[in-house]
């Protein structure tokens, strides 16, 4: 896939009661939504027409936090989008990939 400056390129999706949230993304968005890798904490991989869009797993039940839905945007430049990003007010709390 090609993904332009600004689109979105991928969720990560984490849901209380992951049976009604999966079924919500495969009626609104055509996800379609393996079962869950039990040695991965449930984790599945979401995907359209066979094109990986989303990971997708259960909140443990210790946790008591809200449903949450990460969208990673594509930048064409990272460096010139943090530093637009700070010049803005804007922080980096957390890098999930490559630090920059």
């Amino acid at each position: 896939m090609d993904f332009s400056h600004g689109t979105p390129c991928w969720m990560q999706v984490e849901f209380n009661d992951l049976e009604s949230g999966t079924e919500f993304f495969r009626r609104t968005a055509g996800w379609e939504i393996p079962p869950g890798d039990p040695n991965l904490g449930g984790y599945a991989l979401a995907s359209v027409s066979g094109q990986p869009v989303s990971g997708i797993w259960p909140i443990p039940k210790e946790e008591a936090t809200p449903d949450r839905i990460d969208v990673w945007l594509t930048v064409s430049d990272i460096h010139e989008a943090l530093e637009s990003m700070r010049n803005k007010g804007s922080q980096v709390l957390l890098m999930d990939a490559e630090e920059v």
